[in-house]
């Protein structure tokens, strides 16, 4: 399965996370950037337009849902929405499944869950 050319901002504190996920979509026509921290996302999605932003869930200090948080934010100012937003993260756990059905986002299970990523790409 192959994905139609986009533009990807992938956030997420775990360097090699991001990596692998940028990795991947450049091999699949995707054009990627990334950031390590959350608070250089709005930033970015004002200045590069993506079509899609995949995030992590969980951040340091708090290890909680950061990214939901950050998501809910830039949703409210129209810069997000369940369509062009993909979540990522370790955890699978009833949790965040249901914070992720909530959303409407598509997820997909860090680190190698890539027939999940590229379905969730091609969808958005």
């Amino acid at each position: 399965m192959t994905i139609k050319v986009k533009k990807v901002i992938v956030v997420d504190n775990r360097e090699e996370d991001r990596e692998q996920v940028k990795e991947y979509l450049e091999d699949n026509n995707c054009h990627v950037r990334t950031l390590g921290s959350l608070e250089e996302l709005e930033g970015e999605i004002l200045s590069d337009k993506p079509d899609i932003v995949i995030m992590g869930i969980m951040f340091p200090p708090k290890r909680d849902t950061e990214g939901i948080k950050e998501y809910e934010k830039l949703k409210e100012k129209g810069l997000l929405n369940k369509e062009n937003t993909i979540f990522m993260s370790y955890r699978d756990d009833k949790r965040v499944q249901k914070l992720i059905e909530k959303l409407g986002c598509s997820f997909f299970k860090k680190p190698h869950d890539f027939f999940n990523l590229i379905e969730a790409v091609n969808k958005a």
